[in-house]
């Protein structure tokens, strides 16, 4: 009786072993997937946070530069140029979208520009 209490204490030992590290395993993943889409939502909002500051300070009056949006970007988002149609302006005549990739899911900013070479920010939309 002896021989065979021992032997199933050591294999409840081993399994116990076992479920602790697949436990682990899984909230290690789970931390480095929030980590990954806390840090992408962070720079997202935080870019898209200084962007509208920024066309609040400046007014009506002043306008807000292409080139006055490019050091408030946050991060490394992937930046594409997008169809100026698709945002609700007719007076856009370029858009790009700055898209920050979670694990998850991604989140972007699409900003809308007038003609020129510095153009003006006419459109700003986010999407969190």
């Amino acid at each position: 009786m002896s021989k065979s209490k021992a032997s199933s204490a050591k294999s409840s030992g081993a399994g116990s072993w076992v479920v602790r590290v697949i436990l682990f395993v899984v909230l290690a993943v789970m931390v480095v997937v929030a980590m990954k889409e806390f840090g992408a939502r962070r720079q997202a909002s935080a870019s898209h946070s200084a962007v509208a500051d920024l066309i609040a300070k400046a007014g009506e009056n002043n306008a807000v530069l292409k080139s006055q949006i490019k050091p408030l970007i946050q991060g490394s988002p992937k930046l594409e140029s997008v169809d100026p149609k698709t945002i609700d302006s007719p007076l856009l005549k370029t858009a790009e979208r700055y898209t920050w990739p979670g694990l998850l899911r991604s989140y972007s900013l699409t900003i809308g520009y007038s003609l020129g070479d510095d153009p003006e920010v006419e459109v700003v939309e986010g999407s969190k």
